[in-house]
């Protein structure tokens, strides 16, 4: 039988074969792993989770000012990046509305992100961010980060 994968798959598509092999091996069920292994990766992972604080804020400019305002962010994003537990702080703009933006945020603890909004030079930013908004900004999402790709247990 032969098997066609897209390029950028076969490395993800290899991986999946190997840890089925693997698992199947362990189960002797060429197709349903025991859950008992899949309890214990579980339980592995979880003990190996990061614990940050993670935060996603939606803002959304006034029509034609989400130029200015991802400026502005991009401007705070320097500003915290030396901050006390700032592990990451992302300006993403949505690809269907330019005045649509979205910050992603990840912190040592909830108290070092609540601590950066007391810096006089991030307020004077927040103060020069609210007039291009449409509105009062939606509340954020707060999130623990177990981890992922591009976050290390330092």
């Amino acid at each position: 039988m032969e098997i066609k994968i897209k390029a950028g798959l076969a490395i993800p598509c290899l991986l999946l074969l190997l840890v089925t092999a693997h698992l199947s091996a362990q189960t002797n069920d060429p197709i349903t792993p025991s859950t008992k292994i899949i309890d214990k990766i579980d339980q592995q992972q979880m003990e190996n989770t990061i614990n940050k604080f993670g935060f996603y804020g939606k803002l959304k400019a006034r029509q034609g000012k989400g130029v200015e305002l991802a400026s502005v962010l991009l401007r705070a994003s320097q500003l915290v990046s030396t901050a006390k537990g700032c592990m990451l702080y992302l300006v993403n703009k949505d690809q269907s509305n330019p005045d649509l933006l979205w910050v992603t945020e990840i912190w040592d603890s909830k108290e070092d992100h609540d601590n950066s909004l007391k810096n006089e030079k991030v307020r004077l930013l927040i103060a020069e961010a609210m007039p291009l908004l449409d509105g009062q900004p939606e509340k954020g999402i707060e999130l623990q980060v177990l981890g992922g790709i591009g976050l290390t247990l330092d």
